[in-house]
């Protein structure tokens, strides 16, 4: 917004005031002679803003309102709305600030858990652009060795000693391999964790996901197949978001809508950061680890449901099978916690 059209709708309270830069000036907004609110103006010059550019802001008092309604009035005398992202893309091309930190603030602004906000905010502060710089300042170093020795093979420069240079190479490359390591981790603190709950039909999967949100998600019946879309919900557990998916149960179905209900639970398993695969006493594990045989077993997380029907002593035939197998499992029980 331009300072002549903020001047065409804000008045300030003392006489031949004028909008001074980095200033706070104390006025009302007025159209067609009309007051509309008692509010602050703010005035950065450029290029002292954070796009680079004259920016105005107005503070006005709260509700829907009297803010609406300023907004409407300058829009009349010639502002627009800015697109998402705009004042962030204009600082970047008036370079205020770098492509890096233009993503942090993006990461920041739709952060949705406090650890996304802190990853953001890391990556806001510029620690991930100085470690580039670090690494980017090596990687010439390096290079300005070996080309000083091939453009000027006449020039009395001593010779390269080959380990250090190879010691150099292997700093370049172990720096950059950090810095990709943190991406992983990264994206789940900012997309959150997507798990899948995985199981035959009637092992407690429904149940399971009701008594981790403390809600009534997914319906819970007796009747096999019940669930035939994808339920999903989210819960943050410290600062994480984690969002549940509650699937189709896992068998072959001759029902139609069940059996694209199952191929939408296997299509979604690559997208998943982790599979808790629920089994219980007659769980067939062939056919499940024939469905799973293919994703790396630190994905998954097996549990084998309802142990509270488990009597004294009694060891169940799918443990039998996963303690041969040795797989890790943990017992539980989705009805009683």
């Amino acid at each position: 917004m331009s300072e002549n059209i903020a001047n065409k709708i804000f008045k300030t309270l003392s006489p031949n005031a004028k909008l001074l830069d980095r200033n706070v000036a104390h006025g009302q907004i007025i159209k067609d002679d009309r007051t509309i609110d008692e509010c602050l103006c703010l005035f950065f010059k450029s290029p002292n803003s954070y796009t680079g550019e004259d920016v105005i802001e107005f503070q006005t008092h709260g509700g829907d309102g009297v803010p609406n309604l300023v907004i409407r009035y300058l829009i009349e005398e010639g502002a627009r709305i800015a697109n998402p992202g705009e004042f962030t893309y204009r600082a970047f091309m008036n370079g205020k600030i770098d492509l890096l930190k233009a993503e942090a603030i993006s990461s920041l602004i739709n952060s949705q858990a406090e650890s996304a906000e802190h990853h953001s905010f890391d990556r806001l502060s510029t620690n991930i652009a100085k470690k580039l710089n670090n690494i980017r300042e090596l990687a010439i170093l390096v290079i300005a060795q070996l080309e000083a020795r091939i453009d000027f093979p006449e020039e009395d420069i001593p010779k390269i000693e080959k380990q250090k240079l190879l010691d150099e190479f292997d700093t370049v490359i172990n720096k950059t391999n950090d810095i990709l390591e943190t991406y992983k981790s990264g994206s789940l603190y900012l997309k959150g964790l997507r798990i899948m709950i995985m199981g035959e039909p009637n092992v407690g999967k429904s149940t399971f996901l009701n008594n981790i949100i403390s809600d009534e998600r997914s319906i819970v019946s007796e009747i096999p197949g019940t669930t035939r879309d994808i339920v999903n919900s989210d819960i943050y557990i410290k600062g994480i978001r984690c969002n549940f998916f509650d699937t189709a149960g896992l068998r072959d179905a001759d029902n139609l809508i069940e059996k694209k209900g199952i191929d939408k639970a296997l299509e979604k398993i690559p997208s998943s950061d982790l599979i808790l695969l629920l089994l219980e006493k007659t769980s067939n594990f062939q056919y499940i680890q024939k469905i799973v045989e293919n994703v790396p077993r630190g994905k998954i997380i097996y549990l084998i449901n309802k142990c509270d029907l488990i009597v004294k002593d009694e060891t169940w035939e799918i443990e039998k099978k996963l303690l041969e197998e040795k797989i890790k499992y943990i017992k539980i029980s989705s009805k009683n916690g």
